[in-house]
């Protein structure tokens, strides 16, 4: 089961009691820690998924100006595609190549590196979440079908894991391993490339979950109202990190650690610095 997670608030910012987290500094005696967000975009229309690809550019899925957008890493912003219908979820690989949840069109759109878009998959029921694998298998979170699916690059399909309660969050490891933001039963669930399903934590995420290459998952408090992030080890001790947000909805984990959020309330994209 995961350890009980003690908490600090310190002028606005949750802090961790007993250890240093993953872009937290170290207080005194090294009994605390905290973290430091910086806005990156602000400006935006109801941001929700975030990712940051290996290259370090940051895309956001703008959900209600309907358009999904890019921050590179020189500080450059781009319209990756526009006329979708509230894209709620966005992956990147490498390249450049963009998947987008177009959940009010009920499908996957992929828009290449050089800018032309392709509908890869359809026939979903809302889908939020979207996730992509060194070889290109897409994997959606199916909200209202309550399943996770995962796309080839043939466009094939299959369901990889059902008996989830409004999953809309996913996120994929080297490895294979598939986290799922099982949104209806406030938990984060592991899927095998096997189809084992194991819970990795409960009381926790609305909408998102992050994960790193070791396994390290980054999700959401919704056990009070601080809307603070939860990290949860390998061994699934969990911490809460800081600060709070207003309405958090995505998150990602960049190249060199640091963690970004989308708060769709307040219309940014914050960075959490170390």
């Amino acid at each position: 089961m995961p350890s009980k997670r003690h908490r600090t608030v310190i002028a606005g910012l949750t802090v961790v009691a007993a250890g240093v987290a993953l872009g937290a500094t170290a207080m005194a005696g090294g009994s605390t820690t905290r973290l430091v967000p910086m806005a990156v975009m602000t400006g935006l229309n109801g941001p929700q998924g975030i990712t940051v690809n290996v290259a370090g550019n940051l895309y956001v899925a703008d959900n209600n100006a309907n358009e999904v957008l890019e921050l590179t890493h020189q500080g450059h912003v781009v319209t990756v595609g526009s006329g979708f219908s509230h894209p709620s979820g966005v992956a990147a690989n490498k390249k450049g190549d963009v998947w987008v949840a177009d959940t009010g069109h009920n499908r996957v759109v992929e828009v290449n590196h050089f800018g032309v878009m392709t509908t890869v998959a359809t026939g979903f029921s809302l889908p939020t979440g979207v996730a992509v694998d060194a070889s290109g298998d897409v994997f959606v979170a199916d909200t209202f079908g309550n399943r996770i699916v995962e796309v080839t690059p043939s466009g094939s399909q299959r369901t990889i894991g059902t008996g989830f309660h409004f999953p809309q969050g996913v996120a994929v490891q080297p490895n294979g391993n598939v986290y799922v933001a099982d949104s209806g039963n406030h938990r984060v669930v592991e899927v095998t490339p096997t189809g084992t399903q194991r819970t990795v934590a409960t009381g926790v995420t609305d909408f998102s979950v992050a994960v790193t290459a070791a396994g390290t998952v980054f999700t959401f408090d919704d056990t009070t109202s601080s809307n603070a992030i939860v990290e949860i080890s390998p061994n699934g001790h969990e911490h809460i990190l800081g600060p709070t947000y207003n309405v958090p909805y995505g998150i990602a984990v960049g190249p060199s650690g640091n963690l970004f959020v989308s708060d769709s309330s307040n219309n940014e994209v914050f960075k959490l610095l170390r």
